[in-house]
């Protein structure tokens, strides 16, 4: 009468190998998982960066210099920029199209990756004289 041990081995080994195969699977999913899930968390950070920037903008009736000072960044003249951890905001000035309304173009960039958002913001503007 043979031995049964190399038949039980080579099923052990069989069964090794499956269960190696499925963990490298499994592994791979949940990397992939985490990877998506912290792009995620970066693009939900850039949209709620330029949210803000957005209010202050409307709040402020677009004065830039006093958001700026408020949310930080700097203020060039036409461009309002600042970072907030790893996103890169910018608030445009856009031309005067309409009296008393003024507008701004938002992009918020998380990381070095294509804009996550962009928008337009308008807001009244209030005038220092009244005819």
């Amino acid at each position: 009468m043979r031995s049964k041990t190399p038949l039980v081995l080579i099923e052990l080994l069989v069964m090794l190998l499956i269960f190696v195969l499925v963990a490298g699977v499994c592994l791979r999913g949940f990397l992939w998982a985490d990877r998506v899930s912290a792009c995620s968390a970066q693009r939900d950070l850039a949209v709620t960066a330029a949210q803000n920037a957005a209010e202050l903008t409307k709040y402020y009736a677009g004065d830039f210099r006093t958001a700026a000072g408020e949310l930080g960044g700097t203020w060039d003249g036409s461009c309002w920029a600042f970072t907030s951890g790893d996103c890169r905001v910018t608030v445009t000035l856009l031309p005067e199209n309409e009296p008393y309304l003024g507008s701004a173009h938002i992009c918020a960039q998380a990381g070095s990756d294509a804009p996550a958002v962009e928008f337009a913001v308008t807001w009244q503007e209030v005038s220092s004289h009244e005819e």
